[in-house]
């Protein structure tokens, strides 16, 4: 990873865990899906190998000094440019970001490797998993997140109930809703069994609102998430949109930080304003100027304008 790049990004607002500290641990878009829904496109190394990407010693220096620099967040969150837990050397950053603050530290992950023991053990002592799980039938489970070779539904939904049955944190297990693909009453039964036997604390129901790598992934109305939400039961809840703090007036945004965010999700001026702290109408000059120079470009979403970096 090039320095210009670093490990840390944000803090992002995040609809889940307020402001949440992003920690890159693998290579862009190095994942065992390749999903429908994915903001960032095709994963461009699909696999279940794990690798020692990065030297974990230089990922917890970043966030030292952004901590040392008096850097606030609600969450550390390992997360990123593609699956976390593919580093094999997660667990320890886990155990340094542990040593080095009382910020809680959350993984947000796909799940398709927890049924290996050394990944569960990994994992251990954080204090947050969020993983998910979009289907509970075959076909729609390969549409939806073309998985790697290796991967079985039966065996990932078999891990996650195991996962759950050892850790003693939290579990919010997500679940991306796409219109027409997997909301029907069938899939909606296959995946309410899959919960009771996962055993989560809650069930975050979500649909695409950003700018996704396919058309096919459709959103579903709000109305429909909450019907989908009550079949589900007292566990689940649609995720609701963030609602971003008043900003400084007067701060501007460097472009680095901009930029490292919109390298990985893209964002609405509002987004970054609340995220950087930073007033929005200097934002949108600085969104102006990169654009103008080619680092930064917009898109449409549902009438909402988003800005994303390659």
């Amino acid at each position: 990873m090039s320095k210009e790049r670093g490990f840390v990004y944000g803090p992002v607002p995040s609809r889940r865990l307020g402001l949440s500290l992003g920690i890159d641990v693998v290579p862009f878009k190095v994942c065992s899906y390749d999903c429908l829904y994915c903001q960032l496109g095709r994963t461009k190394k699909k696999t279940i190998e794990r690798q020692s990407f990065f030297n974990p010693k230089e990922v917890l220096s970043e966030v030292r000094s952004y901590c040392e620099k008096g850097g606030r967040a609600d969450y550390f969150t390992v997360s990123g440019s593609g699956e976390p837990t593919l580093y094999s050397d997660i667990e320890e950053v886990v155990e340094g970001l542990k040593a080095m603050s009382d910020i809680p530290v959350a993984v947000i992950t796909n799940g398709s490797l927890l049924w290996q023991k050394e990944v569960q053990d990994a994992l251990l002592s954080c204090d947050l998993i969020v993983p998910s799980l979009d289907s509970a039938s075959e076909a729609s489970f390969r549409y939806i997140n073309e998985p790697a070779l290796g991967l079985e539904l039966p065996r990932i939904i078999s891990g996650l109930a195991d996962f759950c049955s050892k850790f003693k944190g939290r579990v919010w297990l997500e679940i991306m809703l796409l219109d027409g693909v997997n909301t029907s009453p069938e899939e909606l039964e296959g995946l309410k069994e899959a919960i009771e036997q996962i055993n989560p604390e809650r069930v975050q129901l979500n649909t695409p609102v950003r700018p996704t790598r396919s058309g096919l992934a459709k959103p579903v109305d709000i109305d429909t998430l909450r019907s989908i939400a009550a079949v589900f039961g007292d566990k689940a809840e649609v995720i609701a949109a963030f609602k971003p703090k008043a900003c400084a007036q007067g701060s501007e945004a460097d472009d680095k930080s901009i930029l490292g965010l919109l390298k990985r999700r893209p964002c609405r001026v509002w987004d970054l304003a609340a995220a950087l702290s930073v007033s929005p109408l200097l934002l949108e000059k600085s969104l102006e100027r990169l654009e103008r120079q080619g680092c930064v470009h917009h898109v449409r979403k549902d009438g909402e304008l988003f800005f994303t970096a390659d």
